[in-house]
């Protein structure tokens, strides 16, 4: 019975598999290998768990494969990289480029020399202006793991745990251990796959580590916001802002400013969470996170930015009132069109 479900899924799974042949022709060549598969800046769980997931699947196919990454990856997922034993990046010279979630060039982070020569994009962002030779995008995956697992299914790549660990932890990070309205029925599958190939508290430690636990400047982090937060147009828009000033006297670990947004709309009136926070060079980072009908990949777009749907952002440069009150002002002007036409 147990076998015949996988087989179930897996058939579910492969219903977009043609659009992955050209992609899975070229990466079964004998002379792609030596690859550099290129995680986004400040990588979360769906680019961590994508990026490493492909790596080693290459590694699998015999091929030499490491992930490059801007930002050092969080030591919350040491448990699912460890087990990869994936080289280091720097025990090779690159020949060729995969960018795995990440929708445009900034994400690749700062002077990243090898931006022309990207051979292939897998992601799932609706809007991704990446040049590559060979590009796959599905906008309606809840999250690129997705993708990596039916490309791995089209590789015919034998799972393990270590994958398994790898491409849950992608998927259940980018839908909110499968809470957000992107997740579907095929997400749900996914992860009824993936689970067929560890036990169940491996996937539930997992799942506490991403979505339970929290270290106490993460905690301090999350009551500034909570008590910071400024309403707008009665309570739909959630808004808060930290300045570097405001951020190291709650702690100096960047990762703590992760995934504010949803914070802000946690009000039962808010439709929408909105965070800028500055980064150390100076920068200023976006967050925004809708619940229902506000467009997040539109608001961001218009400061610069881009996303998804319900969940967007943005990386703007200037003086931080000035761009919080002109990131005010678009929600504002947005929410009033929703308004005038009766959506909100």
């Amino acid at each position: 019975m147990q076998m015949m479900k996988m087989i179930m899924h897996k058939q579910a799974l492969l219903t977009r598999a043609e659009a992955f042949a050209p992609l899975a022709q070229t990466i079964l060549s004998p002379d792609f290998d030596n690859i550099w598969v290129i995680a986004h800046c400040r990588p979360d769980e769906d680019c961590t768990g994508s990026s490493h997931g492909l790596a080693y699947m290459l590694k699998k196919l015999g091929k030499n494969a490491a992930v490059y990454c801007a930002d050092a990856f969080e030591a919350k997922y040491d448990s699912i990289l460890s087990p990869l034993n994936l080289p280091n990046r720097d025990n090779f010279a690159p020949c060729h480029f995969i960018a795995v979630d990440i929708a445009s060039t900034e994400l690749l982070g700062k002077n990243f020399p090898y931006t022309d020569s990207i051979d292939m994009v897998f992601d799932h962002h609706l809007k991704n202006t990446v040049e590559a030779k060979q590009k796959l995008v599905i906008s309606d995956a809840a999250a690129c793991g997705e993708i990596i697992l039916t490309l791995g299914l089209v590789l015919h790549i034998e799972m393990d745990a270590p994958l398994a660990h790898c491409l849950y932890t992608a998927i259940a990070g980018d839908t909110g251990c499968f809470r957000f309205s992107n997740t579907t029925h095929l997400t749900h599958l996914a992860a009824a796959y993936l689970y067929s190939y560890s036990d169940p508290e491996s996937f539930a430690r997992l799942n506490r580590i991403y979505f339970e636990e929290k270290t106490k400047s993460r905690l301090r982090v999350e009551g500034y916001v909570l008590t910071h937060t400024g309403y707008y147009k009665d309570g739909k828009i959630g808004f808060v802002g930290l300045t570097k000033e405001e951020k190291d006297a709650l702690t100096s670990r960047e990762s703590d400013f992760d995934q504010l947004a949803n914070l802000a709309k946690q009000c039962s009136d808010t439709e929408v969470g909105i965070v800028l926070h500055t980064l150390a060079d100076g920068s200023h980072k976006l967050s925004a996170r809708s619940n229902s009908y506000f467009d997040c990949a539109s608001f961001c777009a218009r400061l610069g930015g881009g996303g998804h749907f319900k969940a967007a952002g943005s990386t703007l440069w200037g003086e931080f009132s000035f761009l919080k009150n002109q990131i005010i002002d678009t929600a504002v002007e947005l929410m009033e069109k929703y308004q005038r036409d009766g959506i909100a």
